[in-house]
């Protein structure tokens, strides 16, 4: 099986990836296969996942594209049914604002990567649901405490975008440097 890649937005202020890894260690205990942790994966909003031969490859899809620097607004507290692999499952996390930018590069993006590889796991426009996802669990959202979600995201945060590695889950695991 190929490697998995993901070209993410991923928060650049220490505060808001502490404040992250904070949230997402309320779910440890009850988390099935994906939860946000230091050393473990890096807090990311996807804007396209795929596989490709091997981090050249990869590196050479993603230069097409300008990855640099993104504001965007986190819009609040999200728990979502699991569909497809996820059945049964709970995805809770951040949702994100629907801002012209962040849809244009994300379709320009998912559009290019789909037309050029066969195995590529982000939808595209309407299809297109930007998260920042924290956990995955078996629990049904009515045994989940929201209480600790607080303002500190809510509103414009900075992202810096990048190519990194992906797990099955989706998880963020890896940074690809560009220049190796």
């Amino acid at each position: 099986m190929l490697p998995r890649f993901d070209i993410a937005a991923v928060p650049t202020d220490p505060k808001v990836v502490k404040y992250l890894f904070q949230a997402a260690a309320q779910f440890k205990s009850i988390a099935d296969g994906y939860c946000l942790a230091p050393d473990l994966s890096f807090p990311h909003i996807s804007l396209c996942q795929f596989r490709a031969e091997s981090d050249a490859v990869a590196v050479m899809l993603a230069s097409k594209f300008s990855l640099g620097g993104i504001w965007l607004k986190n819009t609040g507290l999200y728990i979502n049914k699991g569909t497809a692999e996820h059945e049964g499952k709970f995805w809770i996390g951040y949702g994100v604002a629907r801002a012209p930018q962040l849809m244009d590069l994300q379709a320009e993006i998912a559009d290019d990567l789909q037309n050029r590889l066969p195995e590529v796991y982000t939808k595209s426009r309407d299809g297109y649901f930007p998260h920042m996802p924290l956990a995955r669990t078996s629990a049904p959202p009515s045994k989940l405490a929201a209480g600790f979600f607080s303002d500190t995201l809510i509103g414009n945060i900075e992202y810096a975008l990048c190519l990194g590695h992906a797990d099955e889950n989706g998880q963020l695991v890896s940074l690809v440097d560009p220049n190796a």
